[in-house]
């Protein structure tokens, strides 16, 4: 023991800054991860609060699916500098809802989430085919929710506007933030 001078211990957690967990007296209530970091005995904590006084929400197998199909379909996207992301979850009731988002940007600084100030202006004909194929392949399992883009106005100002699956393909060419895809389906149990 004495040739052994230290151990470092590596624990890999799936769970980045931005990510839902369930935490609570319950473990039921969806709270928002906005620091990861370690306590003065060296635990992980989560807000401040220690890692197993939280639960990883699993996600669905049509979360996997449409993330497969994302990463399959608008690989382009992000071999040219788009960060696309899938986001979103189930929502439960009567019928159960799968509600998911796609969002593309190109990301001035890697290191910060996204928010439109984060976000390099790119204009939609830079995007326009891929977006109009990936949703024409992508209506055969799901209803599109919602098309929307945060669109560049003028210096420092932005707008957040709406589109029919028809005005994508000749709205002409401008310059935007991101664009984002809503994607919703009913689904059986929350195992589909």
């Amino acid at each position: 023991m004495k040739h052994l001078k230290r151990i470092d211990e590596l624990i890999k957690l799936d769970i980045k800054v931005g990510d839902t967990l369930l935490g609570g007296r319950f473990k039921n209530k969806k709270t928002v991860v906005k620091k990861i970091s370690k306590n003065d005995k060296g635990d992980i904590t989560i807000n401040g609060k220690p890692l197993l006084k939280y639960r990883i929400i699993k996600e669905s197998n049509s979360y996997d699916r449409l993330q497969e199909d994302v990463d399959s379909y608008l690989a382009h996207l992000t071999d040219s500098g788009f960060k696309v992301e899938v986001g979103g979850s189930q929502l439960i009731g009567n019928p159960i809802k799968n509600n998911y988002y796609i969002r593309i940007w190109k990301q001035k600084d890697t290191s910060n989430q996204y928010h439109y100030s984060n976000c390099i202006d790119f204009k939609w004909s830079d995007i326009e085919e891929e977006i109009l194929r990936f949703i024409s392949i992508i209506e055969e399992s799901w209803s599109i929710d919602y098309l929307y883009a945060i669109i560049k106005k003028g210096e420092g100002t932005t707008d957040r506007r709406m589109f029919s699956k028809e005005e994508l393909s000749n709205v002409g060419d401008f310059s935007l933030k991101s664009f984002l895809i809503g994607l919703v389906k009913e689904v059986e149990s929350l195992d589909d």
